[in-house]
């Protein structure tokens, strides 16, 4: 989830930058004119262009990353282990889901998972310390995952630790 958070966060940036683009290049470009800079000019006509093409396609680049972080979030968070309960609870269509794992499986994004056709699986292979566990929230009740070597698990719903030393 760290890879996709960092990734999540530059397209972001990006995308903000190209926006703040768009919307400086046309100030840019009435002062440059009115004031004879050309420097000032060229450079609104060229931030203006960016703007205009890159902005759509850094935002909807973002939409659908941020896409994939739900997907992940589905498996490692709410412990939707099949395509159908994720496409379920997701509100999307089983293809989508599929594409979406793929992606996500072939991106890393789900580390210590495995997938076999629609199911999930927790990847048993992995060092003890990586191993995910799946457990039930003694408070609310909601299905979670967490690493065994995470010292203070917590619930991603209630914000409730749970008690370790049983």
């Amino acid at each position: 989830m760290k890879k996709l958070n960092k990734e999540l966060k530059k397209l972001l940036i990006i995308s903000l930058v190209i926006t703040a683009m768009l919307i400086s290049g046309i100030p840019f470009i009435v002062f440059g004119a009115t004031k004879n800079i050309t420097l000032l000019l060229v450079v609104g006509i060229v931030f203006t262009a960016v703007g205009f093409y890159g902005t759509p396609i850094a935002w909807v680049m973002y939409g659908e990353k941020h896409k994939l972080k739900r997907v992940v979030f589905a498996i490692t968070g709410e412990h939707l282990m099949t395509v159908q309960k994720i496409a379920s609870q997701l509100q999307l269509s089983e293809d989508a889901v599929r594409n979406y794992l793929t992606t996500c499986f072939n991106k890393g994004y789900l580390i210590g998972y495995l997938r076999d056709g629609d199911n999930i699986i927790e990847n048993k292979d992995m060092a003890d310390k990586d191993r995910l566990i799946s457990v039930k929230c003694e408070f609310c009740g909601a299905p979670y995952t967490f690493k065994a070597s995470d010292p203070n698990p917590l619930c991603p719903y209630c914000r409730s630790a749970r008690n370790t030393q049983k």
